[in-house]
C-alpha cells in the first residue's frame, strides 16, 4: 500500500472527535508533521460528511491551513488548498471565515507558482470562495484570472475543471471580469472542453457566465430585454460552439444540459444572427426537449432558451410552434410546476406570441389565460 494509501486508511479510522487533537498538532508540529496532519484533514473533509467539517471550523483549522498554503512544503500546501476547498464548498459563513483568515493572497500566489497538484487545489478552493459574490472582486484583485485561463489551457483534466468554474463564478454578471477572462483567451479554450466528457459541464457553465448580461437594478437578470457580451456571443458561434452546445443537451448529463441550454439562451440573447444560427443548426428540436424534464431547472433553462431565440424573430416563434412548443410551455404554467419555470414559461410565451396573431391565438386556446392570470 503506497503513502497514500496508508494515510487514507489511518484518517478513515479517525472520528470527528479526533479533529480537535489532528488541528493541534497541525499547529504545533514541525513542516513535516504539519502536512502528515493537513493530509488527514484533506481526507476527512473528503468524506463530505458535514460533521467533520464543523468540527474543523470550530477546532481553528482554518488559520493553521491558510498559514500552511503560504509557507509549508508541497505536499502540505496540497492538503492545506484541498482541505480549505473542502470547507468552503457550499457553506457561506465558512467562506467568510476562510477569506478573513487571509486565504486569497497565498491561494493565487499557489496557483500562479505552485506545482501541478498544487495549482489544482488552489483552484478548487478559489472556485469554492468566489461562489459568494462578495470574493470575487478580492480574488479578481488579488491577480487571479491569468492563471486561472492559463491552467485551463495547459492544466489536468481535474484542473481544467476547477479552474473553468472559478472562471464561471468570477465572470457572473461582471462585464469587467468578463473583459479580462476574454482578453486572456478563455473562450476558445473553453470551446474545446465542451468536447471533453469530464469538463463539459464546467465549460458549459463558464460560457454561460461570459455570455451573462450584467446585473440591472430595474430588471430582473433574466428579462428579455437584458443586452449580453456581445464580443463574446460572436466570438462562440464563430469558433463553432453552437453545435457542441446542443450536443450536450442530447446528452444524459442532466448539469451539463442546464449549463448549455443558458449557454444558448445567452447567446442567443438580443442577437438576431445567433437566433438564426441557433435555429438553422437544429437547435430547437433539443431545446424542446428539455421542457418534459423531470429536472426543474433544466425546464426553466430550456423555457429562458426559447424565450431568447424566439424573441422579435418570427420565423423562430413560428418554428417552435410547430414543432408543439406552446402546449408543453402552456403546461408548465401550472401551479404544480415551481415557480421559476412557470415564470421561464410565461417568458417564453411572451416572446413566442409578441407580435404573431396566430401564436397568440393558439395559446389562449390552450387555456393559457386563466394560468397566466
Amino acid at each position: 500500500m503506497g503513502g497514500d494509501g496508508r494515510m487514507k486508511k489511518l484518517a478513515s479510522q479517525q472520528e470527528a472527535s479526533d479533529i480537535p487533537r489532528i488541528v493541534k498538532e497541525l499547529k504545533a508540529a514541525a513542516q513535516d508533521g504539519k502536512e502528515k496532519n493537513a493530509h488527514l484533514l484533506d481526507v476527512l473533509a473528503q468524506s463530505l460528511d458535514e460533521a467533520n467539517v464543523a468540527a474543523m471550523v470550530k477546532a481553528g483549522a482554518i488559520g493553521p491551513l491558510v498559514g500552511l498554503v503560504a509557507q509549508g512544503t508541497d505536499g502540505g500546501q496540497i492538503h492545506a488548498a484541498s482541505t480549505l476547498a473542502s470547507i468552503a464548498a457550499g457553506q457561506r459563513e465558512n467562506q467568510m471565515q476562510v477569506v478573513k483568515a487571509g486565504a486569497i493572497t497565498p491561494l493565487v500566489v499557489l496557483l500562479r507558482s505552485g506545482s501541478e497538484k498544487a495549482q489544482m487545489h488552489a483552484a478548487h478552493a478559489l472556485a469554492s470562495l468566489s461562489e459568494d459574490h462578495d470574493h470575487q472582486k478580492p480574488i479578481i484583485k488579488a491577480g487571479a484570472i491569468n492563471p486561472l485561463v492559463r491552467l485551463v489551457r495547459v492544466g489536468i483534466d481535474d484542473a481544467k475543471v476547477h479552474a473553468s468554474s472559478a472562471i464561471a463564478n468570477l465572470a457572473d454578471q461582471n462585464p469587467e471580469a468578463q473583459a479580462a477572462i476574454f482578453a486572456g483567451g478563455a473562450t476558445p479554450l473553453l470551446l474545446q472542453m465542451l468536447h471533453s466528457g469530464k469538463s463539459q459541464t464546467s465549460a458549459a457553465n463558464a460560457l454561460a457566465k461570459l455570455l451573462s448580461p450584467a446585473p440591472n437594478d430595474v430588471t430582473p437578470i433574466y428579462a428579455a430585454s437584458a443586452p449580453a457580451n456581445v464580443e463574446v456571443q460572436e466570438a462562440v458561434w464563430k469558433e463553432g460552439g453552437i453545435a457542441p452546445l446542443l450536443a450536450l443537451l442530447n446528452g444524459v448529463n442532466i448539469a451539463a444540459q442546464v449549463n448549455a441550454a443558458a449557454a444558448l439562451a445567452n447567446l442567443a440573447r438580443g442577437n438576431a444572427e445567433a437566433q438564426s444560427l441557433i435555429a438553422r443548426a437544429g437547435g430547437i428540436g433539443p431545446i424542446l426537449a428539455l421542457l418534459p424534464s423531470r429536472n426543474s431547472q433544466a425546464q426553466a433553462q430550456g423555457a429562458n432558451a426559447l424565450a431568447q431565440v424566439a424573441r422579435f424573430h418570427r420565423e423562430n416563434q413560428d418554428s417552435i410552434a410547430r414543432m408543439g412548443g406552446l402546449p408543453l410551455l402552456v403546461s408548465l404554467l401550472q401551479s404544480s410546476s415551481p415557480l421559476e419555470v412557470q415564470a421561464m414559461a410565461a417568458l417564453a410565451l411572451t416572446e413566442i406570441c409578441r407580435n404573431n396573431y396566430d401564436n397568440q391565438s393558439s395559446t389562449a386556446e390552450l387555456g393559457s389565460i386563466s394560468s397566466l392570470v
